[in-house]
């Protein structure tokens, strides 16, 4: 199996430079694709005028690898949460159905 390829992604339009991103692809795919697709995904991606660059790199930063970590970990807790108040609804409609 061969291993994932990472991007390191920014796009340049008239305004300025977007903030680094990094996206994950297969090793197969191609480079230029994946960097424009996450360009029209990322924030302004319709908006004309910007370019879209990109480099390889063996992996993101310590740092947003963490971050990443951590909103995943919100996002699942989120779920989570939200899945409980469901089944408490459910239980309490299946345990008195006429309120």
């Amino acid at each position: 199996m061969k291993e994932p390829k990472w991007l390191k992604v920014w796009k340049k339009f008239r305004g300025g430079v977007s903030n680094p991103d990094y996206i994950m692809m297969h090793p197969d795919d191609d480079k230029q694709e994946a960097a424009e697709s996450w360009a029209e995904k990322s924030p302004g991606g319709h908006s004309y005028g910007w370019t879209v660059y990109w480099v390889s790199i063996d992996l993101p930063p310590q740092e947003w690898l963490e971050n990443e970590i951590d909103d995943l970990q919100r996002q699942t807790d989120n779920m989570l949460k939200l899945q409980s108040l469901l089944i408490l609804e459910e239980m309490k409609y299946l345990t008195n159905p006429t309120k």
